[in-house]
């Protein structure tokens, strides 16, 4: 795997991007941690402008993004009180 790594970056504390080459294509691959709702929304903030910086860093070829973005998905449950 090594061979096919041309590079990697810390872009912050939740964000970490690898370069690969793969068949003379090139692809960033950027792995993240997102902040959840309990962060100061400065926080959020910062964490989401890192990851555009990240994405248009130097290179070319096309980006995934993998990670855990914290999302809650179908119908919200009422709490019973």
């Amino acid at each position: 795997m090594k061979n096919f790594v041309e590079g990697f970056q810390r872009h912050s504390e939740l964000i970490i991007s690898c370069q690969i080459k793969l068949k003379g294509e090139s692809l960033k691959v950027i792995q993240v941690y997102a902040p959840t709702s309990d962060y100061e929304d400065t926080e959020i903030e910062a964490f989401y402008e890192d990851l555009a910086k990240a994405m248009e860093m130097k290179g070319r070829g096309n980006i995934i993004i993998i990670g855990d973005f914290n999302a809650k998905i179908g119908i919200k449950k009422r709490r019973k009180t």
